[in-house]
């Protein structure tokens, strides 16, 4: 069984999931640019999400900085 991105969206939206997260167009265009092709827009859109996530109090991945050591 596979879960659209929008339904986690809805699911965390009731949670109170906030900034450009919060909007349902970003939340899915994020993850669904992540197994497209990069360019300049899709940097500057994760820069952009990635940003908002750590200016709310997000935390860096402690399994993704241990991969990347």
């Amino acid at each position: 069984m596979q879960i659209d991105p929008v339904e986690i969206f809805d699911l965390l939206n009731l949670l109170g999931l906030a900034g450009h997260w919060s909007y349902s167009d970003n939340f899915c265009n994020y993850f669904a640019t992540l197994s497209s092709e990069i360019d300049r827009n899709t940097l500057d859109f994760w820069q952009q999400m990635s940003t908002d996530y750590f200016q709310r109090g997000g935390k860096p991945c402690h399994r993704l900085n241990a991969h990347l050591q």
